[in-house]
């Protein structure tokens, strides 16, 4: 059965890393962060839509102070809360908050600091000790939590040490690919994947994007896996695309607009 969109709330682009995969402008002089008006209208509109998940990302969603308060909002409106980080501040949650989510996603795609520093762009201060504890933190606490690695070409060794390890202790792991790679690197990603068929602690796209209208000519399809989820930006956009942000018309009408979006791409 397919799965229900989810709400992405984009919270802001400030963070404790630079992963080589990520999209953000590491050159940027000023951080955006989303208005929390915004958001609460964002997920009180998706509260009347079908949908169930509100899952944060940014950025680092941790770095956004009224983050506790969107969490209860979502709670209170009986929808799942998730959240996508690097893992590298979860210490500073009371575990209290921490149980309220549904699910955690903690990006790692090496268990060596070296390689760790290379790919992630992570300084002294926000290493990869600080991740591997709180992921400890969490498997002691019987916290539900998954990995989230992006096969990267160049490491597959790393990656396959981040599954075993993930394997080992019974982690659920999201096995991406990286979307703004090429077709070679798409079915490189596939025959990586082939070994772990079977597997239910693994999940990987074995499938593109199905594509509605707007996606046939993007060049980002082969790797696309967006279109399942309504995207909110701290510039107020509102879009069932992170790349093409024109799908849906923008009004002054935010509710409208997560409404159009969430039945774009339910249809």
């Amino acid at each position: 059965m397919k799965s229900k969109p989810k709400l992405r709330l984009i919270l802001g682009d400030n963070c404790t890393q630079k992963c080589v995969f990520c999209s953000r402008d590491f050159n940027a002089t000023k951080h955006s962060q989303m208005k929390f008006e915004f958001a609460e209208e964002c997920i009180k509109a998706f509260s009347k839509t079908s949908g169930e998940t509100v899952c944060f990302s940014g950025g680092e969603p941790l770095l956004y102070k009224k983050l506790p308060a969107l969490i209860g909002s979502v709670k209170s409106l009986g929808l799942r809360a998730q959240i996508t980080t690097n893992g590298t501040l979860l210490h500073s949650l009371p575990l209290e908050l921490i149980k309220k989510l549904d699910v955690i996603h903690i990006s790692l795609n090496s268990l060596r600091d070296e390689t760790h520093k290379v790919i992630a762009g992570a300084s002294k201060k926000y290493g990869l000790d600080f991740i591997l504890r709180n992921i400890d933190r969490l498997v002691k606490e019987n916290v539900y939590f998954k990995i989230n690695c992006v096969y990267l070409k160049k490491y597959p060794e790393e990656i396959s040490s981040v599954i075993k390890f993930c394997l080992d202790q019974a982690i659920p792991v999201r096995l991406m690919n990286d979307m703004l790679d090429d077709a070679d690197y798409h079915r490189e990603y596939l025959r990586f994947t082939e070994k772990f068929a079977g597997n239910d602690l693994i999940k990987y796209r074995t499938t593109t994007n199905p594509g509605f209208e707007a996606c046939k000519n993007c060049d980002l399809r082969i790797n696309c896996a967006s279109t399942r989820a309504v995207w909110c930006f701290p510039d107020m956009t509102v879009t069932p695309c992170p790349y093409q942000k024109n799908i849906v018309e923008q009004s002054a009408d935010i509710a409208s607009q997560v409404t159009i979006s969430y039945n774009y791409i339910s249809s």
